[in-house]
């Protein structure tokens, strides 16, 4: 696609997701807000279909979240969503086996909003996540959207995971934020889990964030043996 079919599509975009908000398909503009969603979350990828619906729950209310489950009601969603706004350009536009890209331009829009992300789509997209991934997740979530708990959930988990680089990493991030929560305890131990990894680089690093902790609470013999 060339500048000009781009720069084209944008008042068929923007009025295709005024439709959507007013009611034009509120499957359809529920899963596009989904893909939204996962991208505001950090993910760079495109969207596995089976995450559109669990993505697309927080926006409907009670009565239409029934229609993500129904076969027939989902795939008129998607029809929508998926439609032509003009020869070039859709919202959401396949890309690859069972997967979705959401059109820039209307990723544009929608975050412009400032729209809180849904607190059930950060475990969502969690869920899909490999270990690298969920580091992003967490940078995204403390640094873009200062949401502190989503940032530790991804960390946690990236922690957990064993790899042998995003591991030490994660916790020692971790270590970071919960000292700021003022979870001293946690923090050492976040740090000490870093540490004990002996990665050449982590390990190090968070010796230092568990000395100067240690000092700060006056754990002079704690600091000295860090």
């Amino acid at each position: 696609m060339g500048l000009g079919e781009y720069a084209g599509a944008a008042a068929q975009v923007a009025e295709a997701l005024r439709l959507g908000a007013a009611g034009a398909d509120s499957v359809g503009y529920a899963l596009v807000l989904a893909a939204a969603d996962w991208r505001r979350c950090g993910m760079t990828r495109p969207v596995p279909v089976a995450m559109l619906a669990p993505l697309a729950e927080p926006h409907l209310d009670q009565r239409r979240r029934a229609k993500l489950s129904d076969k027939d009601a989902f795939s008129a969603g998607m029809a929508w969503a998926t439609r032509d706004v003009n020869p070039n350009v859709s919202l959401l536009q396949p890309a690859g086996s069972d997967s979705y890209v959401l059109y820039d331009y209307a990723l544009d829009l929608i975050s412009q909003r400032g729209s809180r992300i849904p607190d059930a789509s950060w475990a969502v997209v969690m869920t899909n996540a490999d270990t690298s991934e969920l580091i992003d997740i967490g940078y995204t979530a403390e640094v873009t959207y200062h949401h502190t708990e989503a940032a530790i959930g991804a960390f946690r988990e990236a922690a957990s995971s064993g790899h042998a680089d995003q591991a030490p990493a994660a916790a020692r991030n971790l270590g970071v934020l919960l000292e700021g929560q003022g979870d001293v305890e946690g923090a050492k131990a976040a740090y000490q889990r870093a540490i004990d990894s002996g990665h050449a680089d982590q390990a190090r690093r968070a010796a230092v964030n568990l000395e100067v902790l240690q000092n700060e609470q006056g754990y002079v013999d704690g600091a000295e043996a860090t």
